[in-house]
This record gives C-alpha cells, sequence and structure tokens, in this order.
C-alpha cells in the first residue's frame, strides 16, 4: 500500500499518536506526516505511506488553511489554553472595528515569536524540552506569510477567524499578536486546519472510519502520489530502466516518451507505469537529474 491519506487528526491526540493508530490498522505500514499539529488542534493531517514517505518534503512545501477560535484577557507561556497563565490584560472590551482592523494589520509578510512550547530545534534539542526544564521562555522569531486573515464571529471573549497561511507559520504566536496589538492578551483555544495544499477537510478520513472501510475492502482512502504531485511522467526505454534503477541520469535519447513542456519536477517511469525515480529538469544532454530513485515494483502511477 503506498500513497498518500487525508487524515483527520482529532483534538486531544498528538500527530504521532494519530498516525501510530492509523500505521497499526495498516499492518504496521511505514508512515510519516507532513506539518505537526498541536495535541488541542485537529482537522486536515497528510500522512504518507511506504515509498510514499520519501516525498513527504515536498507535500510539507504546502499552504495551509485554519479556524481558529481564540479568548481575550490573558497570555499563556503556550500562547493556547494549555499553558500557564504568565499575564493578564486589562477589562478592556474591543469592538468588531479594532478586531478587525488589527487582523488587517497582520497580513503579508510578518515576523512572529517562535512559542517556547513548540517543536522546533535549538542546538539539537526540542525547544518545548528546554521550555519545561526553565531554560527558554522563547524560541526566536520567524518570518511568515500570511495570506489573509478573515473575522468569523465575535463574542466577547471568544473569538473566531478563518486564517490562509504559508507553511511553518504559528497560529497561536499570530494569536499572541493579536492579543498584544488588541491591548487585551489572548491565548488560543482552538484551532482546525481546513487545507494544506491539495488535502481538504472535506475529504479528511478520521482513523475509525478507515477502519470500518477496510472491514469492507474499501480502500478509497488511498490516493495516489501522481494525484497529489502533478508532475509529468517521462518514460524510459525498456532497455535503460535498470539504469535508472541504478542510480544512473540517462541521457535524452534513452527515452521512449517526453512531454513537450515537462514540469520542473518529474516521475521517471517504465511504459507499465513504475516508478523508477523523481528527477528535475536539467539543461544539455541528460534532460532530467534524479533525486530519488525507487526499487519497488509496485510503486506506480495510477492514471
Amino acid at each position: 500500500m503506498i500513497g498518500f491519506v487525508n487524515l483527520y487528526k482529532e483534538s486531544g491526540l498528538t500527530s504521532f499518536k494519530n498516525i501510530k493508530i492509523l500505521s497499526k490498522i495498516l499492518n504496521n505500514a511505514k508512515v510519516g506526516h507532513s506539518g505537526t499539529l498541536d495535541p488541542i488542534a485537529e482537522g486536515v493531517l497528510p500522512v504518507c505511506l511506504n515509498e510514499a514517505t520519501k516525498l513527504a518534503s515536498y507535500v510539507m512545501a504546502e499552504d495551509k488553511d485554519y479556524v481558529a477560535g481564540f479568548t481575550l484577557g490573558y497570555k499563556t507561556d503556550s500562547y493556547d489554553v494549555t499553558g500557564n497563565t504568565v499575564a493578564e490584560g486589562n477589562r478592556k472590551v474591543p469592538d468588531i472595528s479594532e478586531i478587525k482592523s488589527v487582523l488587517k494589520s497582520l497580513e503579508g509578510e510578518i515576523e512572529i515569536d517562535i512559542p517556547a512550547y513548540s517543536a522546533v530545534n535549538i542546538n539539537g534539542e526540542r525547544a518545548y524540552k528546554l521550555a519545561r526544564q526553565g531554560i527558554i521562555e522563547n524560541a526566536g522569531t520567524r518570518k511568515s506569510r500570511v495570506y489573509e486573515i478573515k473575522f468569523v464571529d465575535y463574542s466577547y471573549p471568544k473569538v473566531k477567524i478563518a486564517l490562509s497561511v504559508e507553511k511553518g507559520t504559528y497560529v497561536r504566536s499570530i494569536i499572541n499578536r493579536i492579543g498584544d496589538l488588541l491591548g487585551t492578551f489572548a491565548v488560543m483555544h482552538s484551532l482546525v486546519r481546513t487545507k494544506s495544499g491539495v488535502f481538504s477537510i472535506d475529504n479528511a478520513f478520521k482513523t475509525e472510519e478507515i477502519m470500518e472501510m477496510i472491514s469492507k475492502k474499501n480502500y478509497g482512502f488511498l490516493i495516489p502520489v501522481n494525484s497529489v504531485l502533478k508532475w509529468s511522467r517521462v518514460i524510459v526505454k525498456k532497455e535503460f530502466e535498470q539504469m535508472v534503477r541504478n542510480g544512473v541520469s540517462i541521457k535524452l535519447i534513452n527515452y521512449k516518451y517526453i512531454p513537450e513542456d515537462p514540469t520542473e519536477m518529474v516521475f521517471v517511469t517504465t511504459v507499465e507505469g513504475e516508478i523508477l525515480s523523481i528527477a528535475e529538469r536539467h539543461l544539455g544532454d541528460i534532460p532530467f537529474k534524479n533525486v530519488r530513485v525507487f526499487n519497488n515494483r509496485e510503486f506506480k502511477i495510477v492514471e
């Protein structure tokens, strides 16, 4: 079983725990995910199975959409409701126009604080481990692009927003900034990832749903890699397939088929559709340079 699964991560479990459950359901398949969600968060968690785990970095590079809820009035060390209160705001009750103005000001490229309680690496250690030991109070800053923040709902002290952001953006850091700008402080109390690249919440599956589908021999949850990565397919002549399997980037004359205007990344395949490698476009007599080679006859393009 090779491909991607659009897993619905449920609130209260870590991303790691969710994919371990999925692995067990799928007979201990090798699994990897793209884009960790905090334990209190839920929603889209793209999961790679077996050979597809080697393509995880290409899926991680996608932008993401969220719906987030936050509470005005206080600040925590984790920027969400799971943390310890470190400050309380004034009793100011901002009106909708103030909130909308602050949201608008945060669109574009901004520099955000990275929560101390996060999985970023600091000198070989996870930030949250250092924070628990009292070694750090913050994990530095990061530039991030916020494409859009929409106001959804407000009933003091609760606010709901929808965001479109680039990968690696900490939504709770944006909420922390919103609270600072409003002068009230704020903490995230809910987060739903509604989209990650081509993966949408509309067709995400919970682990129990996948288990039920498998019991009925329904594998409709499995997404072929070429349905996610919209790369061109190039076909190798039969006598040169083994060369590619051995890691050789072959010459132009050794290809049976190349589309007129291939994408920057391509699937290098046999006539039967077996994926021999993924490669990037290259100038000269060797049109594609192998990036990663595969040796699994079951790893195929699905038309």
